[in-house]
């Protein structure tokens, strides 16, 4: 993960061409998470998340799910 300009940019590995969902939430005892955004990994497994709005939450905590 890093950061650049207010985006966090997430880099993962999954499972080859898969759809993958970006979440997060502001503090770790919240209930729900929240969908950032939704990706597909490549024929090597390799994704690219951006979180635009990292910049308008001073601590974010992240997970990466499947939509399935």
């Amino acid at each position: 993960m890093s950061y650049q300009g207010g985006v966090a940019m997430i880099q993962f590995t999954g499972n080859a061409n898969k759809t993958y969902v970006l979440q997060a939430k502001d503090a770790l005892d919240a209930a729900d998470w929240s969908n950032v955004s939704t990706n597909q990994t490549s024929a090597n497994g390799d994704g690219t998340f951006r979180d635009t709005d990292a910049r308008n939450h001073p601590t974010r905590f992240y997970r990466i799910a499947t939509p399935d």
